[in-house]
């Protein structure tokens, strides 16, 4: 997770002519199609989280 989250925001920096295009893709998915599976991913993390401490 703290790896997909480092290569968002090293494309994020980089200028526009050397950023992915759809002839060149970047894991076949956008930028914001990675930011908003990081968001749920986090938001599903939390949860678990959340359901695991209430175990106790």
């Amino acid at each position: 997770m703290v790896a997909l989250d480092q290569r968002i925001r090293r494309t994020e920096l980089l200028p526009e002519k050397t950023r992915p295009t759809r002839s060149r893709p970047f894991l076949e998915m956008s930028i914001e199609e990675l930011k908003a599976l990081r968001t749920v991913l986090n938001a599903r993390l939390t949860e678990l989280q959340d359901q695991s401490s209430n175990t106790d």
